[in-house]
């Protein structure tokens, strides 16, 4: 989802939640004793999502972990404690205690409210993720899906999609609905009908999105079924009715309304840059390249060096071929031999990647911005590294070379960490408006036994990046206290550098420099 898409959708769950079904509206310090929902409510709700039992610790967990400082002053009734020893599946306290009051003052204060924003966006992505998994592709209809899944879990989503009319989009998804009995999605047509009209009336991308996938789609399987239209890389715009792999693709997805080559796609090797600045999505993980198995109509299946095709459905691909010579060059315009431009069984090329539309572009504020992750390259992933280098976070023994490596990727991280962004690898717009505005070079502070804060946790990120495990054998916890784990891995980073550092588990000036300069 785009940035736009994720607040538009966080803004109808809190309105159904706690809003009054009120777009817009939200109840940040709501707190609900069990059972108040219902008989099967063993545990307290609270926020403006309506977090239940291990979802309302997650949560308190989480507004720890970026402001322990805060926390320690407001947590006057050991609530830190009972997220340590209690079951938190049936965690039920009354309203008026004094572990209520204090609850609320936590989830109410701006950190608090932003760790509710953040949870209710991480949620949402995976609940759209599932969708996508499913065969969902419309971006509206994984948000209703993602509306599914919050108020009746994986097993509503499933069990609605079972009754819904294919392709899975908004209209469609919402009909299946009015047909549920379950009792944590049909019991609600009030809530149904509202998510519905808000999504309708404020996300973007949704069946603008499958009319572009099916037109793309069906533009390539038109030129396969025209024997007009053959294989060449000379005339490979369609100037003589031949297209290329990579021009067919590109012009396709143009024509649908998706303005890839406008924006710079010309051949196999910079699809994946134009693409996915165009709101496509690298699903890679999501299917299995040697069958097939979860690749959806209108999925680009590309091989960054050689090939591009798109899949079409029912274990076929649809793609520009060769000419009737068997080669790039010199045939006649037309196809000559029914398989220089063909519809035929999907085969695992080799692809390196699959690319599937989402709708709309990676843009903050009206600006065009790329989403700049592991693998990208260009003067954007320079500039950023330059700006990162002088910020005093190292990307690596290559520098501000352009690509963005492992280097980098931790360096990024490590950036995020130190100033309570989510920490997630990937250069967006909420970690951009962080570095491009700073006017500092960030300096942390000494680490010994008993330090906690911004500079531990910007220590544990590094120490993970570097492969450093605590005492326990496990990857480090991100709870910016300089703990017998946190301490055991500094140690051990300090012995690897052969007698360049002292070995004294604190983390000062000559240790900072080592660790930010490798």
């Amino acid at each position: 989802m785009t940035k736009e898409q994720k607040e538009v959708l966080r803004k109808i769950i809190y309105a159904v939640e706690t809003g009054g079904q009120v777009y817009g509206c939200q109840d940040y310090n709501d707190f609900t004793e069990a059972y108040t929902n219902s008989s099967e409510e063993h545990a307290i709700t609270i926020g403006a999502g309506q977090w239940y039992a291990t979802e309302a610790k997650k949560l308190l967990q989480k507004i720890y972990q970026a402001d322990p400082t805060t926390w320690k002053m407001l947590d006057t009734a050991g609530i830190y404690q009972d997220l340590v020893t209690e079951d938190w599946s049936r965690y039920n306290i009354s309203e008026g205690s004094a572990k209520a009051k204090c609850i609320v003052n936590l989830i109410s204060t701006a950190v608090g409210i932003r760790c509710q924003d953040s949870l209710m966006d991480e949620q949402m992505a995976e609940y759209v993720k599932e969708a996508s998994s499913l065969g969902v592709t419309d971006p509206a209809g994984q948000a209703m899906c993602a509306n599914f899944c919050h108020q009746g879990g994986y097993g509503a989503v499933t069990r609605i999609l079972k009754k819904t009319e294919q392709p899975y989009t908004l209209d469609h998804l919402y009909a299946a609905c009015q047909t549920d009995t379950g009792n944590q999605v049909g019991a609600y047509k009030a809530r149904q009908k509202f998510v519905y009209n808000s999504l309708k009336k404020y996300f973007t991308g949704g069946e603008d999105t499958m009319s572009a996938i099916e037109t793309a789609t069906k533009q390539m399987e038109d030129w396969a079924n025209d024997s007009s239209h053959g294989y060449d890389q000379t005339y490979r715009w369609g100037e003589k009715g031949d297209y290329d792999c990579s021009s067919a693709v590109i012009t396709a997805w143009e024509m649908a309304g998706v303005p890839v080559k406008s924006n710079g796609a010309t051949y196999t090797g910079n699809i994946y840059d134009v693409f996915t600045r165009l709101g496509f999505q690298d699903v890679t993980s999501r299917v299995s390249l040697p069958n097939g198995s979860g690749l959806l109509r209108g999925d680009v299946l590309l091989n960054h060096v050689h090939h591009v095709a798109m899949y079409c459905g029912n274990g076929k691909e649809v793609e520009a071929s060769i000419n009737e010579m068997g080669t790039a060059t010199g045939g006649e315009p037309g196809d000559q031999t029914g398989r220089e431009f063909l519809i035929r069984s999907y085969r695992n090329y080799p692809w390196d990647c699959v690319l599937r539309y989402a709708g709309g572009s990676e843009v903050s504020g009206g600006t065009s911005m790329r989403i700049l992750r592991y693998g990208s390259s260009g003067e954007d992933v320079r500039q950023m590294q330059e700006l990162l280098i002088k910020a005093g976070f190292s990307c690596g023994s290559s520098g501000a070379d352009g690509e963005f490596g492992s280097g980098t990727k931790a360096a990024v991280e490590a950036f995020q960490a130190a100033h309570g962004l989510t920490v997630d690898g990937e250069y967006g717009p909420d970690t951009a408006a962080v570095l491009q505005n700073m006017s500092y070079t960030f300096s942390p502070e000494i680490i010994q036994k008993g330090s906690t804060g911004t500079s531990v946790l910007l220590l544990q990120e590094i120490l993970r990046a570097r492969g450093f495990k605590g005492k326990d054998g496990k990857e480090l916890e991100l709870d910016r206290s300089f703990g017998d784990n946190v301490q055991y891995a500094l140690e051990s980073y300090q012995k690897s550098r052969n007698g360049y550092l002292k070995v004294d588990r604190i983390c000062g000036a000559n240790t900072w420099k080592d660790l930010i300069a490798l």
